[in-house]
């Protein structure tokens, strides 16, 4: 039950899934501060440097749910509007039903989360954003 109270708190959900390049690791983890809360799901309740080569640097200060079958991560930023995306170096608006396939350089920078993913498609459902990285 702490996955779906973590998930469901209030502001924007980012998932990054990193299935089609093979997956990703933990760069940084806190160890004291990591739980086991399902078969293959893992809470970081603190902090995590989620990472991919050069497909995916990533740093989350908030609550994280690792599905390590699913190869992804989610975590709940805080405030859309304080979350400041980019891609190639532009702004980048993520309205809900936003769509983008080919995202090159793609950034977040929000007080709770920084991401950078080489290439990537991004979309936006209500307050979920779903980043999947690409080859």
């Amino acid at each position: 039950m702490q996955r779906d109270s973590i998930l469901t708190a209030p502001g924007l959900e980012v998932v990054i899934d990193a299935s089609a390049v093979g997956g990703m690791a933990m760069c940084g983890i806190d160890p004291q501060n990591l739980l086991q809360v399902g078969h293959g799901v893992l809470l970081h309740r603190r902090w995590v440097r989620p990472c991919a080569g050069g497909a995916l640097q990533a740093e989350f200060t908030t609550p994280v749910v690792q599905d390590q079958q699913a190869n992804t991560v989610s975590a709940v930023i805080g405030d859309d509007t304080a979350a400041r995306w980019s891609t190639g170096g532009q702004p980048l608006a993520l309205p809900d039903g936003a769509r983008l396939a080919d995202a090159r350089d793609l950034r977040l920078e929000a007080a709770l989360a920084t991401v950078h993913a080489a290439h990537a498609a991004v979309e936006r459902i209500g307050r979920r954003v779903t980043v999947r990285l690409l080859p």
